[in-house]
């Protein structure tokens, strides 16, 4: 995806809203001179991300560690072959104040691209080998039973009113050139911090929910 060569399609309502939000900031700028930037971001991961019914990773996380016993990430059928850049959120978070303080940004339109693409099983198993890798310093058992729990492959049984591309790569040229924007953090390193984030979050809830139960009984 180029930002100007590229043709944007709102192929679902989601990315329909995104669009719409997409050419009102650009009007704004042209109509009001107000000094707008426009930011396409690519898959963003990171702590604190608690849409597990819809999100790759939260939802993963949820299965792995939100349960008494790990759980198969599921992976639905329909997008074995879809491909994605990935982004930790303090990436983000720099492109973002680079954009803000430059302004030969105004008005313009970036694409912030992955500094990892991917294919969601790939991505899928990786969490798997990670979130074993976490676990295993604590629950030597537990975590071979989050590798040998693999992936489960699910066919939905209603069709989705959700259309998503099959396959997503940004182009990022324009960002690096106009803000010098590089990502420094390391993409393994990074998805293992938000892992890690995730099972403290799970134990700290079970760890709660004990603490009542027994504060009742």
């Amino acid at each position: 995806y180029f930002e100007h060569l590229t043709p944007l399609r709102g192929i679902g309502v989601y990315d329909s809203a995104k669009l719409a939000a997409d050419v009102f900031s650009r009007t704004y700028h042209e109509a009001f001179q107000l000094p707008t930037v426009t930011l396409r971001m690519c898959n963003i991961f990171g702590p604190y991300d608690f849409n597990s019914e819809y999100r790759l990773l939260p939802k993963a996380m949820q299965s792995i560690f939100g349960n008494p016993e790990p759980m198969a990430p599921e992976l639905y059928f329909d997008a074995i072959e879809h491909q994605r850049d990935y982004l930790y959120v303090d990436e983000l978070v720099n492109a973002i104040i680079l954009l803000a303080h430059s302004n030969v940004c105004r008005g313009e339109v970036y694409n912030l691209a992955g500094g990892t693409y991917m294919s969601t099983p790939a991505m899928l198993r990786t969490i798997v080998e990670l979130a074993a890798g976490v676990e295993e310093a604590v629950d030597q058992q537990r975590a071979q039973a989050i590798l040998d729990n693999g992936i489960a492959v699910k066919v939905k049984a209603n069709a989705s009113t959700i259309h998503a591309i099959t396959k997503q790569h940004l182009n990022g040229e324009k960002l690096v050139k106009d803000t010098a924007f590089q990502p420094a953090h390391e993409f393994l390193d990074s998805l293992t911090k938000t892992i890690r984030f995730y099972r403290e979050h799970y134990q700290l809830a079970k760890e709660g929910e004990n603490h009542v139960h027994l504060l009742a009984g």
